[in-house]
């Protein structure tokens, strides 16, 4: 994400390649004003039902110098 995750869509898909494949993100404050939550969910379906994953990450956002 190279630090765009803060400014960037929070949804969208993997086309060309892979269409089927959708994607949200959603940011949360975890337990200080400099963490971060990260939870990107990866939506599609099979069989004619949906599936879902979530993969969820903290991301430190203070000064790192």
């Amino acid at each position: 994400a190279y630090g765009q995750w803060g400014t960037a869509a929070l949804s969208g898909d993997f086309a060309p390649d892979w269409p089927e494949y959708r994607w949200s993100a959603q940011i949360s404050q975890w337990q200080g004003t400099q963490v971060r939550q990260l939870d990107v969910q990866v939506l599609w379906s099979h069989r004619g039902k949906d599936r879902s994953v979530t993969l969820t990450t903290l991301v430190y956002t203070g000064n790192s110098g």
